[in-house]
C-alpha cells in the first residue's frame, strides 16, 4: 500500500516517484543524497570492509589491488589515471587519519590485517561501490 498523502522518506532519498502523480514513464537520476547515504549508511560500510578484506586476501601489491578492486566493481581494467588517483587516495586517508587510528590489530582469517590497513581499503572499496559506474547498468 502507498499512503498519497505523505511521501516515503527512503523513496525520497532516492528520488523515488511522487505518489500523487501518474507518469507514464520515470526517467533515471541520481541524487546527492543517494551517494551521502551508501557511504554513510552502516549496511555498506560492513560491505566495504568484507571486500576490503577480500582484496588484501587475493592481491599483495597496491597496484595489483587496485585492478582487483576495479575489476570486481566494474568489470574493467582501470586506466593509469585511475590507479594514480586510489594510490593517492590511499596516502591521503592514512595521512588524514594518522592521528586518529589506534594501530590495532584486525583478525582476518588465519593471518592478521592491520587495522588502519583494513580501514584505508574498505574506504576506497566504499567510493568503488556508491559510485555511479557500479551502481548504475550502461
Amino acid at each position: 500500500m502507498q499512503q498519497r498523502n505523505r511521501r516515503h522518506p527512503y523513496l525520497g532519498l532516492f528520488d523515488g516517484a511522487d505518489p500523487n502523480q501518474s507518469v507514464a514513464e520515470r526517467f533515471t537520476t541520481t541524487t546527492p543524497t543517494q551517494t551521502l547515504y551508501l557511504m554513510n549508511a552502516p549496511f555498506v560500510h560492513r560491505c566495504a570492509e568484507n571486500f576490503a578484506r577480500r582484496i588484501l586476501a587475493e592481491a599483495t601489491s597496491i597496484q595489483d589491488r587496485i585492478v582487483l578492486a576495479y575489476r570486481l566493481t566494474t568489470a574493467e581494467r582501470p586506466s593509469s589515471a585511475q590507479v594514480a588517483r586510489a594510490e593517492q587516495f590511499l596516502q591521503t586517508y592514512v595521512a588524514a587519519r594518522e592521528q586518529e587510528i589506534d594501530f590495532q590489530v584486525a583478525q582476518q582469517g588465519s593471518s592478521e590485517v592491520p587495522l588502519q590497513e583494513l580501514q584505508r581499503w574498505g574506504a576506497l572499496c566504499r567510493v568503488l561501490i556508491s559510485s555511479n559506474r557500479f551502481l548504475s547498468l550502461e
